[in-house]
């Protein structure tokens, strides 16, 4: 019987989700919510609840001081990126177990390019500019990079343009 864990993933799971979503026509809808508050003095400056399976957590935000805020807390673009690096790697690491492709050791480094110049005035040009991710592995990973490129959800939320609506609500 093949390995239930590699690479830290349960491949049970893994492939239960994969039963799931073949049998609804390759579909497995799901749904994240997350409201969170201004604090209007100090820091942090934003303040969200967020839950996982099991537990909930606190997370706290503040914009960098260049942006007018004291920058104790991880900015929303260091959430961004975390998300991305985080996403990937995991993506990464369920393609290599899918593959049955054991890995020692697996870094991803992610490094964004933006310009604060575009926040604080009327410039029309992009925000951020770019992002690099770095993989080092003790395995030579071409191909699976290829697949979990395909199939990280952080990154194709990145590549893709998502609709997005905004609506107002009376408190």
């Amino acid at each position: 019987m093949a390995e239930e864990n590699l690479n830290n993933v349960n491949l049970k799971l893994l492939k239960d989700t994969e039963v799931k979503a073949r049998a609804n026509g390759n579909s497995f809808p799901t749904k994240k919510v997350i409201t969170g508050h201004l604090t209007l003095k100090g820091s942090p400056e934003f303040e969200a609840t967020v839950a996982s399976n099991l537990s909930n957590f606190t997370l706290q935000a503040d914009e960098p001081p260049a942006l007018g805020g004291s920058g104790v807390n991880p900015t929303p673009l260091t959430y961004l990126l975390f998300g991305l690096v985080s996403c990937f790697t995991t993506s990464l690491a369920n393609q290599c177990a899918i593959a049955g492709l054991k890995l020692n050791n697996l870094e991803v480094t992610g490094t964004m390019n933006y310009d604060l110049g575009p926040v604080v005035t009327e410039a029309d040009t992009p925000i951020v500019k770019d992002v690099t991710l770095s993989v080092k592995s003790d395995r030579d990973l071409t191909e699976m990079i290829k697949k979990a490129r395909r199939h990280c959800p952080s990154l194709f939320a990145i590549e893709n343009p998502i609709r997005t609506t905004i609506v107002q609500e009376k408190s």
